[in-house]
């Protein structure tokens, strides 16, 4: 586990993520093409790919709107998060992000998100490893559902944290006015994203 020292500076955490999240992207493209788009088998590997390829390009929007302002990138999650996601689903396919504690309604968790996330939190709890935790699961009827733990980083906490800024809480509240997504720390489950389609 990495600690982040205060004496970091926020420029160069955020230089950091944007480095990590470059170099990873043409893996993210392998491993997608490596299954392909019309190949109709979907695999714990292709709904992995899919989930991994959707947060790296909505970290990359974040961490270029952190650059510019937390104002900006809250506005990030509000309007492009969803045109995000939106690209990363195909036919009979949906990719989308949930929690526990959400900003926007609509990303409510369904009741197997909400099991999801209370099994994940044991699971880290218990020391799992963040990266290994998720869950893939193919139903009677041929729907196929993959989750995996969005952990929350040093960033989020600017937006998500205990100890949000006076003018950042502001906007938040101006914006979200039923906002319950606060109050998260550092390694903590923060949500899930979830892939799910349907294998006729």
């Amino acid at each position: 586990m990495v600690v982040l020292r205060r004496s970091v500076s926020p420029v160069l955490l955020i230089a950091g993520f944007v480095c990590a999240a470059l170099a990873n992207a043409q893996d993210v493209a392998r491993d997608t093409a490596s299954v392909g788009e019309t190949d109709s088998r979907v695999s714990v590997e292709w709904s992995r790919a899919k989930a991994n390829g959707f947060l790296k390009d909505l970290r990359l929007r974040l961490q270029a709107g952190m650059a510019e302002s937390p104002m900006a990138a809250i506005a990030v999650c509000a309007e492009d998060a969803p045109k995000i996601a939106e690209r990363w689903s195909t036919e009979g396919v949906v990719v989308r992000r949930t929690a526990l504690k959400v900003r926007q309604s609509e990303n409510a968790p369904t009741a197997a998100d909400r099991a999801t996330m209370v099994e994940f939190a044991k699971r880290l709890a218990a020391g799992e490893s963040a990266g290994q935790v998720e869950d893939f699961a193919v139903s009677s009827s041929g729907q196929t559902r993959y989750a995996r733990a969005l952990i929350t980083e040093a960033p989020c906490l600017v937006c998500h944290g205990e100890n949000i800024a006076p003018a950042i809480s502001k906007i938040i509240g101006e914006r979200y006015p039923k906002d319950a997504a606060t109050g998260f720390r550092l390694g903590e489950l923060r949500g899930i994203v979830v892939v799910e389609s349907r294998h006729d």
